[in-house]
């Protein structure tokens, strides 16, 4: 027996990690950052004490290169000799001594503050990049970030849908933010530079605003970012073209200090509105600063209380009102001197349109610049009716109704008919109605539009609201020929719909006529299309078990209009004359219409004539019948018949008409019995056709 070498088999595996000799620091930081200097800091990752740094002058165009900067330095790490208002980025690895060194960590992006500027100090934004938020620190402004924020627009920007401030009234780049981008209660910061107001002898701070929209938040302006200067709430503006309003803040309490201010927006919804501000400038307060947030409150027709913030110590103020509905502008000499805040106006009109202005005098014959416009209207002692409407039409009567925004109990109303040619003339047609006004005698199948007036009494009438428009349903004629013309209403709903027929037959009105049918009005649905959306089938005969009238291009559908060439199972209707050669003498008509779109009936001449003679008789140009005539001779031609003409026997002109249709009507009812000849001119081509007259 052979004893040789035995192994088991395997097992495993069991894990296990190797620890790092000198892990790399994490959670880097940058705190305490000055002009020149910056508090840089970081998480050991083991029991390291001294640490490498490299410094990376970004704003310079430096890159990492993973040698040191600083080596052997403590946590943290005081950096100085920095630039003010410089982009930097810095890494750090540990020595580990023995162990040697960790990777570097980082980098950590950080920038220096500005150096603070001495007053007077303006800024109008206007080298500022575009389109841009204010927390990617342009000439020493910051701000803060998030969904809602301070964005800088040039003074052509049209992209805040309305809300403005317009182009028309900027004078270059400005900062806004924008309502529709942040919630309820959402605050954006925009943060100015440090300012050294040591050289002035009054500060202040003064600053362009425009604040216009469906939702305005609130402007605040905080001095060292905590306290509360001023503030201002809400729609100041009456327009996006409104133009923009000075803010003057009194900083008296700051002389001889550094301080920096901050422009704080509060959201109050996510509908359109911007807040706008421009020109931010730290100078001397004006000796006599302009009013500002002017206002006109508990407004009525003939009154209205005027109000505005004082900026400075003044306690008496001059006013101009301008009627603006007058086509006034101002001029720059009061209308009121001395008034109080607020001024009540008085002896203004009703419903008319004014603008204000305000100026402080600060007495000494010193007065402020005019501070304006603010826009407001009167009211209406007799505002005019709204909401027009007509309800319950019938072919002869319709209720007229509105809605009152007054106190008026009686009305008067002009009821226009349109389809006569009708039009407005300010006259009523009735007086003193009730609301709603039940017109009668009206006529089927016809437009009207209504226009309502207030009766106030004492306060006369209001002016004219309307107009209303409105039409009477079809009044369906039967389909004979005493009648003459058919007018089709479109079935019980009043037009043709979705994959919708309607069935008309027409009767001769004696036995041994037979029915003739010119189309004269249809819709244009089919004109110039390749299909026929809208058809009809004729049948020669009482009901649709007979034979077909068909189209000249074949097939058995007629398109309802079409103003193309006929093709195979298509033809156009306007203008054609269709005849019934059935003993009955009768012809059946079947309309359809597809679901694209509802469309009115049609229209025809109907005419009847003896069964015998009403076959169409052809010339090269023409069609006409019948012939022999009884009263009428019907032509109908592809081109426009622009003259006809009837001549007897002895060569005289006893007709002559101009139709510039392709279709006429010849009533040759008065001419004695006998042969004429009827000259029919289409464009250059004469023919003449003999016809005999019962």
């Amino acid at each position: 027996m052979w004893y040789g070498r035995e192994t088991s088999a395997w097992v495993g595996p069991f894990a296990f990690t190797t620890t790092v000799a000198c892990p790399a620091p994490t959670a880097l930081t940058a705190t305490t950052i000055l002009t020149n200097s910056a508090d840089l800091g970081w998480t050991a990752g083991g029991s390291e004490t001294l640490w490498d740094v490299e410094i990376v002058d970004i704003t310079g165009g430096g890159t990492a290169t993973g040698t040191a900067t600083a080596t052997g330095v403590a946590n943290p790490y005081s950096a100085s000799g920095l630039a003010d208002n410089n982009n930097y980025e810095f890494y750090v690895r540990a020595d580990c001594a023995a162990n040697g060194t960790s990777t570097w960590a980082g980098p950590f992006a950080f920038t220096t503050a500005c150096i603070a500027t001495v007053a007077t100090y303006t800024e109008d934004f206007e080298t500022f990049t575009t389109a841009v938020a204010a927390f990617d620190n342009q000439n020493c402004w910051t701000g803060s970030g998030g969904a809602y924020y301070w964005e800088s627009a040039p003074g052509t920007d049209a992209g805040s849908a309305g809300t403005g401030p317009d182009p028309s009234i900027t004078t270059g780049n400005y900062f806004y933010t924008e309502a529709s981008a942040g919630a309820i209660g959402n605050t954006t910061d925009l943060l100015s530079p440090l300012v050294d107001l040591t050289a002035l002898t009054a500060p202040a701070l003064t600053f362009n605003y425009h604040m216009f929209g469906g939702q305005i938040g609130t402007l605040d302006v905080f001095v060292n970012g905590t306290t509360n200067v001023w503030t201002l709430s809400g729609e100041q503006q009456a327009s996006a073209t409104t133009p923009w309003e000075l803010a003057v803040v009194d900083l008296a309490a700051y002389t001889e200090q550094t301080i920096s201010v901050t422009f704080r927006a509060t959201s109050a919804g996510t509908f359109e509105g911007d807040i706008a501000i421009d020109n931010v400038s730290f100078t001397e307060l004006p000796a006599c600063p302009l009013p500002n947030a002017l206002t006109a409150t508990t407004i009525t027709d003939t009154t209205a209380d005027l109000g505005w913030t004082e900026n400075g110590t003044a306690t008496a103020w001059d006013v101009e009102i301008v009627d603006v509905t007058a086509a006034g502008v101002p001029t720059g000499t009061p209308t009121n001197a001395g008034v109080t805040n607020p001024y009540t106006a008085t002896g203004l009109t009703q419903n008319n349109d004014y603008a204000f202005y305000v100026r402080a005098d600060c007495g000494g014959g010193t007065f402020s610049a005019w501070a304006g416009s603010f826009n407001f209207t009167t009211l209406e002692t007799c505002p005019a009716p709204s909401a027009l409407t007509a309800t319950t039409i019938t072919e002869t009567t319709a209720d007229l109704g509105w809605t009152e925004n007054g106190a008026a109990t009686v009305w008067n109303i002009e009821l226009v008919d349109i389809t006569a040619g009708g039009v407005v003339t300010g006259t009523a047609t009735a007086s003193g109605v009730a609301n709603p006004y039940a017109a009668t005698g009206l006529v089927g199948d016809n437009s009207y539009e209504f226009y309502v007036q207030a009766d106030c009494g004492v306060d006369g009438t209001s002016a004219w609201a309307g107009p209303f428009a409105f039409a009477t349903p079809y009044v369906a004629v039967p389909p004979t020929c005493t009648n003459g013309i058919f007018k089709d209403s479109g079935g019980a709903s009043g037009d043709y719909s979705i994959n919708k027929n309607s069935s008309y037959t027409i009767t001769p009105d004696s036995p041994g006529d037979a029915v003739s049918v010119i189309f004269t009005a249809f819709s244009t649905e089919n004109n110039g299309a390749a299909a026929c959306y809208d058809g009809l089938t004729i049948y020669n005969g009482p009901d649709a078990t007979f034979g077909t009238i068909d189209p000249p291009g074949g097939g058995t559908i007629w398109c309802w209009d079409r103003d193309d060439a006929p093709a195979v199972g298509t033809g156009d209707l306007q203008g054609q004359s269709i005849s019934s050669t059935d003993p009955s003498g009768a012809l059946t008509f079947v309309f359809t219409s597809d679901g694209s779109v509802t469309r009115e009936g049609w229209e025809a001449t109907v005419t009847c004539g003896t069964l015998s003679t009403v076959e169409v008789e052809t010339s090269a140009l023409f069609t006409y019948y019948p012939n022999p005539v009884n009263n009428t001779l019907t032509l109908n031609a592809q081109k426009e018949i622009s003259n006809v003409a009837v001549f007897n026997m002895l060569g005289q002109q006893v007709i002559r008409t101009a139709p510039n249709a392709v279709s006429n009507v010849v009533d040759m009812s008065n001419l004695q019995s006998g042969a004429y000849f009827v000259q029919v001119t289409i464009g250059q081509t004469i023919e003449t056709v003999r016809v005999i007259k019962d």
